[in-house]
């Protein structure tokens, strides 16, 4: 974790491999959109969380704004693992409950995946997006190749739709990548925070 705290200062990201028995293999990561201090506070914040895993040899911690993941295995390239691939959805509705609108969000969203996909493959794993009201942030681990974060953001977003839809905010949380869509928009954009943004 020292390790890994200070690639965090000086690269918003890092790896560390620890030779022991069993092997220790980490990686922590800071969402493109946070500003130096509050990346060193987001890790800081996983890092004081992460620790309650144990003894547990695996561990994963997703935070609005950072990743941070150790286990006894080379995970760095994995994209999607079935096995711990996970949705968060709100249990508030984002729409009146009325066939029209119901139908408009989930096409929006539907849209704004899609281009907040396409858009972070492009632009190496990082990318946000709006459409109609509707915010949408991509971002994949440093580690996984452009072939790697298209089939992560993929599979969240797909699973994002159908399992979230249409509620206001769903979270995909896989091996190689966060996706999360949300009627407020939650992300920095050119360094000035917006509502919704935290742990």
């Amino acid at each position: 974790m020292e390790s890994l705290s200070q690639l965090v200062n000086t690269n918003h990201w890092g790896t560390n491999f620890v030779n022991s028995t069993p092997p220790m293999y980490g990686l922590a990561q800071c969402f493109q959109d946070l500003s130096h201090t509050d990346c060193l506070l987001c890790y800081a914040a996983s890092r004081t969380k992460l620790p309650r895993c144990l003894p547990s040899i695996s561990a994963r911690i997703y935070l609005d704004g950072c990743f941070l993941r150790y286990d006894n295995y080379s995970f760095y390239q994995e994209a999607t693992n079935p096995l711990i691939d996970t949705v968060n959805c709100s249990s508030k509705y984002g729409v009146e409950v009325n066939e029209v609108s119901k139908v408009e969000f989930v096409k929006n969203v539907g849209v704004l995946i899609e281009n907040v996909t396409k858009a972070a493959v492009g632009n190496k794993g990082f990318a946000v997006a709006e459409v109609k009201g509707v915010y949408a942030l991509a971002q994949c681990w440093k580690t996984v190749g452009s072939d790697g974060c298209r089939e992560c953001l993929e599979k969240a977003g797909k699973a994002v739709i159908s399992e979230c839809l249409p509620r206001r905010e769903g979270r995909g949380l896989n091996a190689g990548c966060y996706l999360r869509y949300s009627t407020e928009k939650f992300y920095y954009d050119n360094g000035e925070a917006q509502n919704g943004h935290g742990n």
